[in-house]
């Protein structure tokens, strides 16, 4: 049995599972991070009716090569990605989450 079957049972990440398969979940929420990323760039460029046909379009056409890091204080919006003591209201409270700190864009929304 592959072993991270037992880990999608609809609940957060311990510390255990964490570590028993760092790269994988490591990875899982990377994929996830840049996911959501680009969800909010088409929820910004589209109108809300629109956004259900229009992202799985887009986020079908990017290349895993694209994909960036999440920052260290990342926290997924699916529970099951969230490792155990993540405060996902933390994160939804900062404003430029998906506008890295050293992008030029953030500066013209300061």
């Amino acid at each position: 049995m592959d072993k991270r079957c037992q880990y999608t049972n609809h609940k957060m990440i311990t510390e255990k599972e964490y570590f028993d398969l760092q790269e994988y979940w490591d990875y899982q929420r990377k994929v996830e991070y840049n996911r959501e990323m680009c969800l909010a760039k088409v929820k910004q460029l589209w109108a809300e009716h629109e956004v259900d046909e229009i992202f799985p379009v887009v986020w079908n056409k990017v290349s895993t090569d694209a994909y960036i890091d999440p920052p260290s204080n990342y926290v997924p919006e699916d529970k099951n990605l969230r490792l155990q003591g993540e405060d996902i209201e933390k994160w939804r409270a900062i404003p430029f989450r998906f506008i890295p700190a050293d992008d030029t864009l953030r500066n013209e929304y300061e």
